[in-house]
């Protein structure tokens, strides 16, 4: 017990270790049966337990046979033939065709993704934590993390981005929140692999930067640091966009595929007749395309301006699917996107794990409102913005992670990223009270 009670500060170097190491195990052992259980269910590996890539959901199948075995960032798809570059965000992708490249056993590649992605959330909690606060309270956040079945699935599975998210944002909002100037490196290591991990990610890692900029009143050099992070994966892509396509992505156009997924799921006329419990996948489309476009800029234009076009006559419509997705998110507690089992009937079955995910996300929300009373009733404080950083900074992550999926759409996996940072903010604010001596950040 008196081990528990200690200042994270006051462990040594082998006490740290032995906290790591455990941890790295216990995600060991979770990676390789979520592996077991995702080659049952998919299919996913050969009688060698060497992963087969066709198997790989989300369109990353092909994509990444072509980085393993031509070193090619590409895809080819739609009846045309066209070579897509920029159909995917290429974080996960490089990833895997990284570890694949050193073994495609599949309990490998599982284990190593999910070493790496938990490694930089304990890192990123070791720092933040290490000042101010105590070894229960650290371990207890790291357990707490992988109580929820649910929250678990995505941060542990290698088929979707999510998987990745789930985890660099707590760990970008751990870091904002604490006193160590290192930090700002880090952070800017963050938003760089969060621009480059999915479209979904471009309001945030934008934004932010001027966010952190105006707040750190201080650090005149090093806040600096995480719009650099943020301009050089801009680049990055920008300029291999430039390469591969002739064309700069930015923005709407970050990934390609975005212009068609818009029109095909969200601007759908049948949208709300399957959002959110039925797959969206199966909203019927003609996903034809005519014959004379030849790239996929042409593609990306092609379905841009068929969105413009609905967006003039059907406004309506897209608003009142916006009030759909808010109460998803603020309430949904049903499994979302399925689909029919053999009698054509959607299983739509309570979900305990959601449940748990809303009352979280619902009283942070909650607690934070009491806090912007306070923060608009105070007078005594004269430097308010850095008194109540940690609410900032959740508001500001919380609003800038969710608007992508109120403007386009949000399932449960999409949610678990803004779900975990509202866990961290009810923990860190139950463990201040806790221990009266701890301070999030100098006041």
């Amino acid at each position: 017990m008196k081990f528990l009670k200690k200042s994270i500060c006051e462990l040594n170097i082998k006490q740290s270790l032995i906290i790591y190491f455990v941890y790295i195990f216990v995600i060991s052992v979770l990676s390789a049966i979520y592996a077991h259980l995702s080659i049952l269910k998919f299919g996913l590996a050969d009688m060698n337990n060497n992963i087969i890539l066709t198997s790989l959901q989300f369109d990353f199948g092909a994509l990444i046979q072509n980085i393993v075995d031509d070193n090619d960032f590409f895809q080819i798809r739609t009846e045309n033939k066209i070579k897509y570059y920029l159909f995917k965000s290429p974080l996960l992708a490089i990833i895997l065709s990284l570890i694949i490249k050193i073994s495609q056993n599949i309990y490998f590649i599982f284990i190593l993704k999910n070493i790496i992605t938990f490694s930089i959330l304990f890192m990123s909690l070791f720092i933040s934590l290490k000042k101010n606060f105590k070894v229960y309270a650290f371990l207890s956040i790291l357990i707490i993390f992988l109580s929820n079945p649910y929250n678990t699935h995505v941060s542990l599975n290698i088929f979707f981005e999510d998987n990745l998210i789930c985890l660099l944002i707590p760990s970008l909002f751990v870091l904002l929140i604490c006193d160590n100037n290192k930090r700002f490196f880090i952070i800017s290591l963050i938003l760089f692999f969060l621009y480059l991990s999915k479209s979904s990610m471009l309001i945030l890692t934008l934004i932010l930067p001027f966010i952190i900029f105006y707040i750190e009143k201080n650090k005149k050099i090093l806040k600096f640091l995480p719009a650099l992070g943020v301009i050089i994966a801009i680049l990055l892509w920008g300029l291999y966009g430039y390469n591969k396509t002739g064309r700069f992505p930015f923005g709407g156009s970050v990934i390609t595929s975005n212009s068609e997924a818009l029109h095909n799921v969200v601007l759908n006329k049948k949208f709300l007749d399957y959002y959110p419990y039925k797959s969206v996948d199966l909203i019927p489309n003609d996903k034809r395309i005519p014959k004379t476009l030849t790239n996929e800029w042409e593609v990306f234009d092609y379905y841009d301006k068929k969105n413009q076009e609905y967006l003039k006559r059907n406004f309506h419509l897209y608003l009142k699917g916006i009030f759909v997705k808010i109460k998803f998110i603020l309430f949904n507690i049903y499994k979302d996107s399925t689909f029919p089992d053999e009698n054509n009937n959607f299983n739509n079955k309570f979900m305990p794990s959601y449940l748990f995910n809303k009352v979280i996300f619902n009283l942070a929300i909650f607690i934070f409102v009491l806090k912007l009373y306070e923060i608009t009733k105070s007078r005594k404080i004269q430097n308010k913005t850095n008194y109540y950083k940690i609410d900032i900074y959740f508001i500001v992550i919380m609003v800038l992670s969710l608007m992508p999926h109120i403007i386009a759409w949000a399932t449960a996996k999409h949610l678990v990223a803004a779900q975990q940072i509202c866990l961290i903010y009810l923990m860190l604010k139950f463990f201040k009270k806790l221990d009266k001596g701890v301070k999030i950040e100098k006041e």
